[in-house]
């Protein structure tokens, strides 16, 4: 026979609303996932870099009474879930975009910028939001809790958070489209209609490529069709109003960085390569993205 406090309880419960699907954004409640395919917990996104497919989040979790004066508990309508949830404003991390699972709950991006900020104005993030009590030091039962939750997220985080800060990422160019759009005349490719919007995308692209100049490469089949398509021809840059000498000198740098590393993959055993290096690739998309952030700047 079931107790009357759980029947009790059942009774109080909210019934989950309906969230539906979307793009990943700023503010979602999603689980994420070590990137072995391990431990799984619910985390709110802070931020996102489509660029290099990482996300920066915070543990969230629903036990109220554990909540620090570093802590927001939010009710569960801000944040579309059936029960209220405590954010760990204290405890941040970088995990890489495709450790992140389904839409579960979502709050205002409004509200997740005042979370960023160092004096949190709870009125701007709910009206039912308010901090923790005080943590009152290692006697206090949250500690323990505090720091699993600390040592949680680093195992989660750790693979995104070390390839990014030991910069072991790698760049891979192999889409056609972009590099077509970077090198054609703006006449010949009608998507790129505006010819600021045109020269901002090489800019952006030829800082890109210095900027991380040991980790970009282009894969030598995208050098063979680029080659046929007549996209290299420095006669065809003159045309297009580029700097040859600019242009020239980041396209032919890339070509010989990645004849370069195709040789060192083809004498290096692959037990060689570290276990943190990622391979994220560039696209046309990715570019568009970064090229019209940049001119808003």
């Amino acid at each position: 026979m079931i107790p009357q406090k759980v029947l009790d309880a059942i009774k109080t419960l909210k019934s989950a609303p309906i969230i539906k699907e979307s793009a990943m954004a700023v503010g979602d409640i999603r689980p994420i996932q070590d990137f072995d395919g391990g431990d799984t917990r619910l985390a709110l996104i802070l931020d996102i870099d489509n660029f290099f497919d990482y996300a920066i989040v915070t543990l969230i979790h629903p036990y109220v009474r554990y909540a620090t004066e570093h802590d927001l508990v939010i009710g569960g309508d801000t944040v579309s879930m059936p029960y209220d949830v405590v954010v760990q404003c204290d405890i941040r991390a970088s995990v890489w975009k495709k450790q992140i699972g389904r839409l579960v709950g979502h709050l205002p991006a409004t509200s997740v910028d005042e979370l960023m900020k160092a004096k949190i104005n709870l009125d701007t993030v709910s009206s039912s939001c308010r901090h923790g009590s005080k943590l009152t030091g290692p006697l206090d039962v949250r500690w323990n809790f505090k720091v699993a939750e600390g040592r949680e997220l680093k195992k989660i985080s750790q693979d995104c958070t070390i390839a990014l800060i030991e910069d072991k990422i790698d760049l891979q160019v192999d889409d056609l489209e972009l590099m077509t759009a970077i090198l054609r005349s703006v006449d010949n490719y009608e998507d790129l209609r505006s010819v600021n919007k045109y020269e901002e995308m090489l800019l952006c692209f030829y800082d890109f490529a210095q900027m991380h100049s040991e980790n970009v490469r282009i894969s030598l089949d995208t050098w063979s069709k680029l080659e046929d398509l007549g996209l290299l021809d420095e006669n065809r840059w003159k045309d297009s109003g580029f700097d040859v000498v600019r242009v020239g000198a980041m396209i032919y740098g890339l070509y010989f960085k990645s004849i370069s590393t195709q040789v060192k993959k083809q004498n290096k055993p692959s037990s060689a390569r570290s276990a943190n290096t990622r391979e994220i690739h560039i696209t046309l998309e990715k570019l568009l993205q970064e090229s019209s952030a940049r001119a808003a700047r």
